[in-house]
């Protein structure tokens, strides 16, 4: 049986066929994870980024430390120098 532009009904059952095999594989790849899944992964990546603030409020801290250092020391010659 053929239609108007050449095409069997085979054919186009086959390309529906494959179609909804290549959809549903697609869609098993990309679901969504299982609520528990989410949540862990959510919560591994929270973690990461609290050790992440964490090591950079370090990194913040130490350049406070060393700027309070400098102008100590810079306040310190001034006063020498002025005396």
């Amino acid at each position: 049986m053929a239609d108007r532009n050449g095409t069997t009904f085979l054919e186009v059952s086959m390309a529906f066929i494959l179609g909804a095999i290549f959809g549903a594989t697609f869609a098993l790849l990309y679901a969504p994870a299982p609520g528990t899944e989410t949540r862990r992964t959510l919560r591994e990546k929270a973690e990461g980024l609290r050790d992440q603030a964490e090591i950079a409020a370090q990194q913040v801290k130490q350049r406070i430390r060393k700027a309070r250092r400098v102008i100590e020391e810079e306040v310190g010659e001034e006063g020498a120098a002025e005396a």
